[in-house]
């Protein structure tokens, strides 16, 4: 499971079925998360979300992907912010990212969210101090 999301969030065993079958037996099995059927090749937004999984689905509607939230790139999460590793190859050593939770719509947000990302900004700049990198 997620480290701050509850309940099921992995559903391997629908590989192969209909995606729309595929997200009602998701959003049944936890009442928490909304299932969002997107085809193959489909551009997405990186945003970490507790209450969404993606159904990746082929031309035909079939489920290609196992349906699950993607906490394994997640390193911390925060009110309304959080920090996750890159999905591609990292920039540098020690890329991450730091991240609005709800994504964002526009080029603004709120002073509540800068704050976070500034806060771990900072966390990161005095790790990587301590380690002398």
């Amino acid at each position: 499971m997620s480290s701050e999301c509850e309940g099921k969030d992995s559903w391997p065993e629908l590989v192969g079925d209909e995606g729309k079958d595929a997200a009602a037996t998701i959003e049944s099995e936890n009442h928490l998360v909304n299932a969002v059927i997107v085809k193959e090749g489909t551009f997405v937004t990186a945003d970490f979300r507790c209450n969404r999984v993606r159904v990746w689905v082929n031309k035909r509607g079939i489920v290609t992907k196992n349906p699950s939230r993607p906490a394994h790139l997640v390193v911390a999460i925060a009110n309304f912010s959080y920090s996750m590793l890159p999905k591609q190859q990292p920039v540098a050593p020690g890329h991450c990212c730091l991240l609005p939770m709800q994504g964002m719509q526009s080029k603004n947000v709120d002073d509540d969210v800068w704050q976070e990302i500034r806060n771990f900004k900072k966390c990161l700049i005095m790790m990587f101090a301590k380690q002398e990198k």
